[in-house]
C-alpha cells in the first residue's frame, strides 16, 4: 500500500446491512471460545464478523481460513500477510 499516493492502493466496496441478534446467536458466542466464535457468525449468515474474527485466529484455524476465503473466491489471499491500517495516523 502507498501511505502517499492512495489512489494505487487495492480497495473494495461493498454493502453492509444491520441485523437485529438472534438470541440463539447470543447463548452461541456465550459458550464458544473467542478463537471458534466465527462459526456461530457464519451459521447465522453474519460473514463479516466471521470473516474478521476467523482472520484473527487463522494460524489456529488454517483450513476454515482457506475455505472461507475459497466462498468468497479470495483463495489468493490465503497466503498473503496482513496489514493493520491506521486511519488516524496523520
Amino acid at each position: 500500500c502507498d501511505e502517499l499516493e492512495r489512489s494505487r492502493n487495492p480497495w473494495l466496496s461493498g454493502l453492509v446491512e444491520r441485523v437485529e441478534t438472534h438470541p440463539q446467536l447470543v447463548q452461541q458466542l456465550e459458550n464458544l471460545p473467542e478463537s471458534e466464535q466465527y462459526l456461530a457468525f457464519a451459521e447465522h449468515g453474519i460473514s463479516q464478523e466471521a470473516l474478521t474474527l476467523l482472520a484473527q485466529h487463522r494460524s489456529i484455524h488454517s483450513d476454515d481460513w482457506t475455505d472461507m476465503l475459497a466462498y468468497f473466491e479470495l483463495e489468493e489471499l490465503a497466503e498473503a500477510e496482513i496489514i493493520q491500517l491506521n486511519p488516524e495516523r496523520e
